[in-house]
């Protein structure tokens, strides 16, 4: 779901139709980091989000990267307080930094060498 498309009108006519769960793309709650992801909702959006799941008891999942080079321990530890101050119960999901080909991000990490190429997805060779 994109929480910036969230009301509570919206759930309540999802939820009769069937909604369960929902689930965000939260990536990382630093702003230097979300920019970096081009992430397009404020956290703002997202609190509101949060609230409103949570007041009509729709259960959330809020995805987050853990291993982003660009991100440094202030960035995780805004990404934990950010999650500490949202409305409980949530599932935080973690995942690892994925390295799509020719995208943005990854052409990113490969000028700055940060990454090398036999780690960008699909991109693997198979040793005998």
């Amino acid at each position: 779901m994109n929480p910036k498309d969230i009301s509570k009108e919206k759930i309540l006519k999802l939820k009769d139709c069937g909604l369960v769960f929902s689930s965000f793309g939260l990536q990382s709650a630093s702003t230097k980091i979300r920019n970096i992801y081009d992430r397009p909702e404020s956290l703002e959006d997202i609190r509101s989000a949060n609230l409103i799941l949570n007041e009509l008891h729709i259960p959330q999942f809020f995805d987050l990267i853990v291993d982003s080079p660009y991100e440094d321990k202030k960035d995780l530890a805004e990404t934990l307080f950010f999650l500490l101050s949202l409305k409980k119960p949530f599932v935080a999901k973690t995942f690892d930094l994925a390295h799509l080909p020719d995208t943005k991000l990854t052409k990113m990490l490969l000028q700055h060498k940060l990454i090398q190429e036999n780690e960008v997805e699909g991109n693997y060779k198979i040793s005998k």
